[in-house]
């Protein structure tokens, strides 16, 4: 199941598989959905042109699902789907911030109270004590310093998660592909390891 509120935007093309010149303004779960279904015919995959929140949450029957993979940019949602899905029991991973990031060496796996020099992490963590949460889970970090990448764009309108952000920053292709890499590493080997059964 894909789960995406947005539309591909020309920025995109750099960094996602499914974006092109001639697709802009297209529903990206549903472009990625026909993508994979062209790589192997027979793939059950569901597209959800819907945004996880607070309000929509319960709309996401998240037991059914034998891994829940959060690469939410907004924090709120996404400290709100951490702590939903682990009370619910669910083997979740998550990826935590590939903004500014150029080296992927320096992606590392840690459980989120032991990442190191990740300003997102730190945030997220920092919600959720405050929210009372105990639980931990698998994470996707760099500890690499941060780049001041150009062509951070100023934004004064919400975007899809209806949140205004005083700068979007720039991310590059093989680092947020390298953490999608990492998230789907990390169920191939808790599959292996004997985690849930492969469907």
């Amino acid at each position: 199941t894909l789960v995406d509120a947005d539309v591909i935007g020309e920025t995109n093309a750099n960094r996602q598989l499914q974006a092109l010149h001639d697709n802009v303004g297209a529903v990206k779960v549903d472009v990625l959905r026909e993508r994979l279904c062209a790589i192997r015919p027979d793939v059950e995959v569901e597209a959800i042109q819907r945004i996880y929140n607070l309000e929509s949450r319960d709309t996401f029957d998240l037991p059914s699902y034998d891994y829940v993979l959060d690469a939410i940019d907004s924090l709120s949602n996404k400290v709100g789907l951490i702590q939903h899905a682990s009370e619910l029991g669910c083997q979740v991973f998550a990826s935590m911030g590939a903004s500014q990031k150029m080296d992927p060496t320096c992606i590392k796996v840690a459980s989120l109270w032991k990442t190191d020099r990740c300003p997102l992490a730190r945030f997220v963590r920092k919600r959720l004590r405050r929210r009372g949460f105990k639980g931990d889970l698998l994470c996707v970090y760099s500890d690499e310093p941060t780049w001041p990448l150009r062509g951070s764009e100023s934004v004064g309108a919400p975007d899809a998660f209806g949140e205004t952000k005083a700068q979007i920053n720039g991310s590059v292709m093989h680092m947020t592909a390298s953490f999608g890499l990492f998230l789907a590493g990390l169920v191939i080997q808790d599959v292996a390891r004997g985690g849930a059964e492969p469907r």
